[in-house]
């Protein structure tokens, strides 16, 4: 599909699977406002580009700190209209119960759901007058839970009943949202995870993050009769 002419909003651009959807989107001609931190892995992977890319625009911004978000909104405001938001930035920390801090679980609260809810509430005006479409990349601990997961998984579990209550309250207007439940990938989130459990990292273990950027992509393609509410993608052993 080609998005030409369309303006697409991706929060953890510069890494993992928000990194592989961007350039799936410049590519496919869509103007990207890229959210990140630090962008060399993007600037990286645009340099050797071999085929003519849309624009992207790179905003710097730490989701822990709300002046950062509302100069980010402040920013995405200036563009007319936005067609896409997905949501793939997030932050995870592992640790039972009994032995995780308030300021854990706040951390994480903090950049898994308020600054989705804040950044979404902000942009809807314009993404109802595209009858746009809004992307959750979630977790599979959004659906479930176990042991030395719990804050990551109450934080998941959050931006799950915030993304299903939106989807409801848009469908009068014609504005997609869609969850997407993923198991493990392989990421700079998941090579972090596995050295806090004191693992070996084996990449080829976990989905790629390509992979999985291709199915979110294919999702954004679907014909405007049709909404994914929601998915669940796992490795296939």
């Amino acid at each position: 599909m080609n998005f030409s002419g369309k303006t697409a909003v991706i929060t953890g651009a510069t890494s993992g699977i928000g990194l592989e959807l961007t350039m799936l989107m410049l590519r496919a001609g869509a103007k990207t406002f890229c959210i990140g931190r630090d962008f060399t892995r993007l600037e990286t992977a645009l340099s050797i580009q071999k085929t003519d890319v849309a624009e992207a625009v790179f905003i710097s911004a730490d989701f822990t700190k709300t002046s950062d978000l509302e100069l980010l909104v402040e920013k995405l405001n200036g563009e007319s209209s936005i067609d896409i938001l997905v949501h793939s930035a997030g932050v995870i920390s592992l640790g039972n119960i009994e032995d995780e801090s308030l300021e854990s679980l706040n951390l994480q609260y903090q950049v898994n759901v308020s600054a989705p809810f804040y950044i979404t509430g902000q942009l809807l005006p314009r993404l109802k007058k595209t009858k746009g479409q809004i992307v959750f990349v979630n977790s599979t601990t959004g659906l479930d839970s176990w042991e030395g997961v719990g804050t990551y998984a109450a934080s998941k579990h959050a931006l799950r009943a915030l993304a299903v209550s939106l989807r409801k309250e848009l469908a009068g207007e014609k504005v997609r949202v869609t969850n997407v439940y993923l198991g493990s990938v392989d990421t700079p989130m998941q090579e972090k995870v596995q050295k806090l459990r004191g693992n070996p990292y084996r990449p080829e273990k976990f989905m790629s993050a390509a992979g999985v950027a291709s199915v979110i992509f294919s999702v954004l393609q679907t014909p405007r009769e049709v909404t994914v509410t929601d998915i669940t993608l796992r490795r296939n052993y």
